[in-house]
């Protein structure tokens, strides 16, 4: 039995999965247990909290985790930072390969593949932009139609056609314009699937089988966007040369 632990902090929203499956089997990976919660700007408060509670419900060890598994972005710096310094330290310390996971690609994984779907995850940026990426499904496969990227929402929509499947609360707090943009767009109910750890971890898993980079060192946030104390120095840097 091969155990997964996964954490995504990519958003306001801490979730924690222990996944388990038989390395080799046809058998999709289990969901042994999971905590799902929205956290605010609490994550480094409550994520190990979480993760203790997700190992004792289901009656695990630490020293029985076999990979690691994190959202690595785009998404809150805060946050990122957080859930990748947090299980880099894990992994390290229990010598275990650690997945770094793109936090869009791991969200397609929040809804049925069929095949022609155009799949678009997006996520809440704050500035009136987002970050997304979209995706069609062939032959039970994802074929990337748009790069990640942070950017006002009718820059992205303008870039798509038909009735795409938009997904996270990056579509569902702009769900008016995606529909007057495309009418026959397909939108979740509220709150518009917020990332989970347990999708996360299928994603990795595939990453993992795959031959990903799993040297925890290799693991870094990815932001698409500057902090905003760096975009302010920035600013005044240039303010002051004008």
């Amino acid at each position: 039995m091969q155990l997964l632990l996964a954490a995504d902090t990519a958003t306001p929203v801490c979730s924690v999965a222990l996944c388990a499956r038989e390395p080799g089997s046809s058998v999709p990976p289990r969901l042994l247990a999971e905590a799902h919660f929205d956290a605010g700007r609490r994550h480094a408060e409550s994520l190990l909290d979480t993760m203790d509670a997700t190992l004792q419900l289901a009656g695990v060890a630490m020293e029985q985790i076999d990979l690691f598994a994190v959202a690595c972005g785009p998404g809150s710096f805060t946050g990122l930072r957080i859930g990748v310094a947090t299980w880099k330290g894990l992994a390290f310390a229990l010598n275990r390969p650690l997945i770094a996971v793109p936090t869009l690609d791991a969200m397609t994984r929040l809804v049925p593949w069929s095949d022609g779907t155009v799949v678009c995850p997006m996520i809440d940026a704050k500035m009136s932009e987002i970050f997304a990426s979209a995706y069609r499904i062939e032959r039970g496969e994802r074929v990337r139609l748009i790069e990640d990227a942070v950017l006002p929402p009718e820059k992205f929509l303008a870039q798509l056609s038909g009735a795409p499947l938009c997904i996270g609360d990056g579509a569902w707090l702009y769900r008016d314009r995606i529909l007057e943009a495309l009418p026959g767009a397909l939108l979740p109910l509220a709150p518009g699937c917020a990332p989970r750890a347990s999708a996360l971890a299928l994603e990795a898993y595939d990453r993992y089988d795959g031959g990903a980079d799993t040297d925890p060192g290799l693991a870094n946030p990815v932001y698409l966007r500057q902090p905003q104390v760096s975009m302010s120095k920035a600013a005044a840097a240039k303010a002051q040369q004008a």
